[in-house]
């Protein structure tokens, strides 16, 4: 076979995959109007008359705002309900819940700003926050040394979208809890009452398990794996199986089991007789870190059949690291604490060196 042959061949195969995954993908966006539209739908209608009765009720919403780095735009008022619809380039349908924190204050922060102040500022802009004045006062080697005057308003945004490829709703969630945009993926079959009634929960700041009503199946397996070997690894440090009441493990029954835990300067800890230890950015946690990546209630440890269990509850997620293993991203999961190691809150563990926590058994 000639050298143009060949290339006819190659070009003909080339043709012939494009026209196959031209075909998936139409298949792909009929399956998503059959599944995903409805399910869109069902959405679009709830939030379209949460809108409708929160602009006749207009009940009050209260909510504290941090931006990382910067400060906390507090006692904001959430209003200005609004729904739409989005039509994309197939045809799917996106549905976009939007309201406003506000109030009628303006923040003044001071504060070290690394790089190009301009460059900086509009970050923030591009979140959608009103910085109405910045005044430099002093360059260092550093960056600058700055004053900002920061209005009373965070616009607030959610939107539901077809992701076609995973056969899901994918969920943006912008400057909720702080300046950030966060993505969940919810299969169309979750759409039902319940779940709707925790989305309004969710949307008005009430109590609510948004987003945390099933954990799937592989991430039940992995955390069943996970704490298995944990297991195991603790009986072989034993010195065999616990059905033997050996000495040494009755002594264990005696034992006062207690976990330490340290934070930068500060000393905290936690025994099998708590009824819990909760970390977060709140002022009601035992453990309170004033970050914007960090949830009011992140996560807490509890002791659970003989073990320090740690079980995230935030948005951003929990790292944990141990001397013998790399850092684990636990979102909704938990996880046992043995021996020693890390945990960072929010942020990956060498992102955030200022806020790690370091813990042991």
């Amino acid at each position: 076979m000639g050298v143009l042959d060949e290339l006819k061949r190659r070009a003909e195969q080339l043709k012939t995959e494009e026209a196959r995954v031209a075909e998936q993908r139409a298949e792909r966006l009929v399956h998503a109007r059959d599944t995903l539209s409805p399910a869109l739908a069902r959405i679009h209608a709830y939030l379209e008359e949460l809108a409708q009765q929160l602009e006749i009720v207009h009940p009050a919403v209260k909510a504290d705002f941090p931006i990382r780095d910067v400060g906390v735009l507090d006692g904001l008022s959430q209003g200005g309900y609004r729904v739409s619809r989005e039509v994309d380039a197939a045809g799917t349908h996106s549905v976009v819940f939007s309201c406003v924190l506000q109030s009628r204050r303006h923040y003044r922060f001071e504060l070290s700003v690394p790089g190009q102040v301009d460059s900086w500022l509009n970050q923030l802009r591009m979140h959608g926050l009103k910085v109405d004045h910045a005044q430099v006062l002093e360059e260092n080697s550093v960056g600058h040394r700055v004053w900002i005057n920061v209005a009373g308003y965070v616009p607030v945004r959610l939107r539901f979208s077809a992701d076609v490829d995973n056969e899901a709703i994918l969920l943006r969630v912008q400057n909720y809890d702080d300046l950030n945009e966060l993505r969940h993926r919810i299969r169309p079959e979750q759409i039902d009452e319940p779940f709707l009634d925790e989305l309004g929960r969710y949307i008005l700041r009430k109590p609510n398990r948004f987003l945390k009503l099933e954990v799937p199946a592989e991430v039940r397996n992995r955390l069943r794996r996970r704490i298995e070997e944990d297991q195991r690894r603790k009986q072989d440090e034993l010195g065999g199986p616990v059905g033997v009441l050996s000495s040494r493990i009755r002594a264990l029954f005696k034992r006062h089991f207690v976990l330490q835990l340290r934070l930068g300067d500060r000393s905290y800890r936690t025994d099998d007789q708590a009824d819990g230890f909760v970390m977060g950015r709140g002022d009601n946690c035992d453990m309170v870190i004033n970050a914007s990546h960090v949830s009011r209630r992140h996560a807490r440890i509890e002791w659970r059949m003989g073990d320090f269990v740690l079980v995230d509850e935030s948005r951003n997620g929990t790292y944990v690291s141990t001397p013998q293993q790399e850092a684990i991203h636990l979102r909704h999961e938990e996880i046992v604490l043995t021996g020693s190691g890390i945990i960072s809150l929010g942020a990956p563990i060498d992102a955030d060196a200022a806020h790690l926590i370091h813990y042991s058994l």
